[in-house]
C-alpha cells in the first residue's frame, strides 16, 4: 500500500475546509453587514443569523429597488425560507449523519473479514462517490447563487452540509485504498475537494476585480 500522496490529500482537504471560512458574511446593506460583523457568532447559526438576514431583507425592502435588486431580494427570500426550513429539521439531519458515520465505522471493521469484504468495499465506494458528487454540486450551487444574486452564500450555509461529506470522503477513501491500492483515489478527491476551492476562488476573484 503506497501512501505517497497522503500529504497532498491532507493539504487539499485542509485548504478546501478552510476556504469557506475566509469569507466575511455577505450582505445587501452596509449597516446590516456591520451589525453582522460585530455580532461575530451570528455567522455560524441560530437566532443571531436569522435576525441578521431579516435585517438585510428589511433594509432592501425599504429602498426603491431596481430590477437587479428585486431579483436579489427574491433570491434572498427564497434562500432564507429554505435555510430556516432546514433549521427546523436540523436535529433530524444531524442524527442521520451520525447514524451514517457509525454505520460506516462498523462497515470498516467488516471490511477486515474476507467473506464480506466485497460488500464493505461496495458500500464504501458508494459513499465515497456520493460524498464527492455532493461536494461538487454544492460548490456549483454556491457559485450559481452568487452569480445570480451577487451574494456570497458560503458563510450562510450550515457547516455540517459541507464538513460531513468531507469527513465521509476522507474516511472512506483511506479504507478503500487499504482494500484496493489501485483505486483512483486522487481523481475523486480532486473533483470533490477541488470544486470547493474553485467555487471559493471564483467568488473571491470576482469580488477582488469588481
Amino acid at each position: 500500500m503506497r501512501w505517497g500522496p497522503l500529504f497532498q490529500v491532507l493539504v487539499l482537504a485542509g485548504a478546501a475546509m478552510a476556504a469557506p471560512q475566509l469569507f466575511k458574511p455577505a450582505g445587501l446593506d452596509s449597516k446590516a453587514l456591520a451589525g453582522m460583523l460585530d455580532s461575530g457568532a451570528c455567522v455560524r447559526s441560530g437566532k443571531g443569523m436569522d435576525a441578521a438576514a431579516d435585517a438585510q431583507f428589511k433594509a432592501l425592502k425599504e429602498e426603491r429597488p431596481s430590477m437587479g435588486q428585486s431579483l436579489r431580494a427574491e433570491i434572498l427570500r427564497v434562500s432564507e425560507s429554505l435555510r430556516k426550513g432546514y433549521l427546523r429539521h436540523r436535529n433530524k439531519v444531524l442524527a442521520v449523519m451520525i447514524v451514517i458515520g457509525l454505520f460506516t465505522v462498523a462497515v470498516l471493521f467488516l471490511g477486515l473479514v474476507p467473506l464480506v469484504r466485497c460488500l464493505a468495499k461496495f458500500y464504501l465506494t458508494f459513499l465515497y462517490g456520493l460524498s464527492c458528487y455532493w461536494l461538487m454540486w454544492l460548490a456549483l450551487a454556491m457559485f450559481a447563487f452568487f452569480a445570480a444574486s451577487q451574494l456570497n452564500p458560503w458563510p450562510l450555509i450550515p457547516r455540517e452540509l459541507f464538513y460531513a461529506p468531507v469527513g465521509y470522503l476522507l474516511l472512506t477513501g483511506m479504507f478503500i485504498r487499504m482494500l484496493d491500492p489501485n483505486y483512483p483515489l486522487w481523481n475523486t478527491l480532486l473533483k470533490g475537494l477541488g470544486s470547493t476551492l474553485l467555487s471559493c476562488a471564483g467568488i473571491a476573484g470576482y469580488g477582488f476585480f469588481l
